[in-house]
This record gives structure tokens, C-alpha cells and sequence, in this order.
């Protein structure tokens, strides 16, 4: 009896230094697993972020290097970043004008472009202000903030063939009884639309100290896309802004040179948009190019569209001396800064 205990005794004691020995070994095979898996988790770790170094400093300069670079192209003074966006929006927009631009590398071929662009109608100069931000990616450049409207336009502001409305007589004595009840020192803004052509060498003799054409569009019947020319700028980057200066000769060649450095620059301001009356069209170097053709062949240089600014009563004289399908009043200042 004795002998059979003993031996139970010792099977007991050979299966609890069996079960000591599988736990030590099942220890050791999980410490040895998770040691393999650290490895291998450390080594993923590595060549992902070689792989981000190689891409950062391989790829992105790689695109920055195929793409335009807007950060040259703003260096000197007027720089030509600068030169073709002041040139596209006083063609393509009225009233607009880029005063300055900032702009900073963002890497794989994109930079935000910080611009400081003026409404004429709405605000005066505020030098150093960034208040429209563009992203150029990849050469395309896009507006991605514009919380003031700048870098909109209303379309169907002038009159075309398309529309049916003209302006009435009676709508037109109730704007200049509604215009007479501003106080004196108000100061509108308004886009007209002539019932004729005006010669621009005739429309500028009307500028006065209380009376401004802000901005023209040149009469080209032929093209289906109309440019303008603005009149009165705040910055003067180079001779050529100086429009209060100039004849209708020089004003004309003014705009012919803004077509064409736009023709020749296109890659920089493409992808946005080329507005004109009531359309939009994508940007397109043969319309400019069409316009040009056509400015250069023609003996006139006229306008049946065009902005003006003034005073409540210089404003009323001179829309009581002529005749107009369209009149919209853009802004009304209760007085000039």
C-alpha cells in the first residue's frame, strides 16, 4: 500500500515539473514571437519614413522642378507674376486692381499665391492687406479664399442682344428721382451700357474731380469675347499705369499691350476664368489673339460699355445728357474719403 502512495507521489511530482517546464517553454516562444514582431515593426517603421525622406527630397523637388515656379516669376520689381495679374484682371474685370502678391512653396509642384486685390467700387487702398488666396497646383492656378468677393463678377451687368429687357423711361426717371434723394455727399459707382458707341478720345474728356470713367470695355462687334481697360489705378508699377495722364492713343496701346502679354503668359494665369458680359469662357489664348488681331486692324477705338464714379450731382448731370439701354448702380458711398 505504502509503495503504491510513493509511486502516485511521484507521478504527481513528474507532472507539475512537466507543466513547470511548458510554461517556461511557452514563455520563451511568445518573448521570442513579440521580439520578432518588434523587429519587424521597427524595420516597417524605417523604410517608411526613408521612403518619405527619398519622396520628399527626391519627387517634390522633381515637381517643383517641372512645374512653374511662381516664386521666380515674382522676383524684380514690377515682377512678372505681378505685371500679368494686374493685367488680367483690369482686362477681365471691372474696377479690380492687384496691388500686390506674396507667395509661399508648399512643395510637390504647389504654392499659395497671398494677394492683396482692390475693388475700386467697394474699398479703398490697403497696402500689405491679403485678401484673395489662389493655389497654384501644378502650373493650374485656382482661387481657394475669396471671402469678400473680389475675384467675382456679376454677369449680365451690361446690356447684350441676348437680353430683351432695355431700360424703360420711367424705369429711368425713377433711378434719377431715387439718386436725387441720396444726400449731396454721397458718391455712386455705376456700369452703364450706351445706346450708341462712344469714342474713348470724347468719354475721357468727362473726367473731372467729381466725375471718373473707372473702367471701359472696348467695343470689338466682331469677337464674341470683349476686353476692357481700367482708367483709374492706385499703383503705379510702371509709366504705363499712369492713366489720368494719357491720350486715347496711349490708353489703346496700353490695352493691346495687356492682350498681349497675356497671349504670352497664359501658362501662368490658366485655369481661371475669362468673364465678358453675360458668358464665361475657359481661359483661351486664341480669343485673345482674335481680340488683338481685331484692335490692331481697326481705325477706332470706342466703347458702349463702360464704369463710372461720382459725386450725386455731377453723376445726374451726366446721365440726364445721354441716352442708355442699361444702368446698374453698382455702390453708393455716403461720402468720399
Amino acid at each position: 500500500m505504502k509503495e503504491i502512495e510513493k509511486e502516485r507521489e511521484l507521478e504527481q511530482e513528474l507532472q507539475a515539473m512537466g507543466m513547470d517546464q511548458d510554461a517556461d517553454f511557452d514563455r520563451q516562444i511568445e518573448q521570442m514571437i513579440n521580439k520578432k514582431i518588434r523587429k519587424i515593426a521597427l524595420k516597417s517603421a524605417i523604410a517608411v519614413v526613408l521612403a518619405a525622406v527619398v519622396i520628399f527630397l527626391g519627387v517634390s523637388p522633381l515637381l517643383n522642378l517641372c512645374n512653374m515656379n511662381p516664386q521666380k516669376l515674382n522676383e524684380g520689381n514690377p515682377s512678372r507674376l505681378l505685371s500679368v495679374m494686374r493685367a488680367y484682371y483690369e482686362t477681365m474685370y471691372p474696377y479690380r486692381e492687384v496691388y500686390g502678391i506674396e507667395v509661399e512653396k508648399e512643395g510637390f509642384g504647389c504654392y499659395t499665391l497671398n494677394m492683396n486685390l482692390l475693388d475700386h467700387s467697394k474699398e479703398d487702398l490697403v497696402v500689405g492687406q491679403t485678401n484673395v488666396t489662389m493655389e497654384m497646383n501644378r502650373g493650374k492656378l485656382s482661387v481657394t479664399n475669396d471671402s469678400g468677393g473680389r475675384a467675382q463678377i456679376l454677369l449680365g451687368a451690361f446690356y447684350t442682344e441676348n437680353q430683351e429687357e432695355k431700360l424703360t423711361k420711367k424705369e429711368f426717371a425713377s433711378l434719377l428721382s431715387e439718386i436725387e434723394k441720396l444726400p449731396q455727399s454721397a458718391y455712386l459707382y455705376l456700369s452703364l451700357s450706351d445706346q450708341k458707341t462712344r469714342k474713348v478720345e470724347d468719354l475721357v474728356k468727362q473726367n473731372s474731380d467729381d466725375f471718373q470713367i473707372e473702367w471701359l470695355q472696348v467695343y470689338e462687334p466682331q469677337c464674341d469675347f470683349q476686353a476692357g481697360l481700367s482708367l483709374n489705378l492706385s499703383a503705379a508699377t510702371k509709366e504705363s499705369d499712369k492713366r489720368g495722364e494719357m491720350s486715347a492713343g496711349e490708353l489703346r496701346q496700353v490695352y493691346l499691350e495687356n492682350l498681349e502679354l497675356l497671349e504670352e503668359n497664359i501658362e501662368i494665369w490658366k485655369g481661371l476664368d475669362m468673364p465678358s458680359n453675360d458668358s464665361v469662357w475657359r481661359s483661351d489664348k486664341t480669343l485673345l489673339e482674335e481680340l488683338e488681331e481685331a484692335g490692331n486692324s481697326s481705325d477706332t477705338f470706342e466703347t458702349k460699355h463702360y464704369c463710372v464714379s461720382g459725386s450725386r450731382d455731377a453723376v445726374l448731370s451726366y446721365l440726364r445728357s445721354g441716352s442708355f439701354e442699361r444702368i446698374l448702380v453698382d455702390n453708393v458711398r455716403f461720402s468720399r474719403l
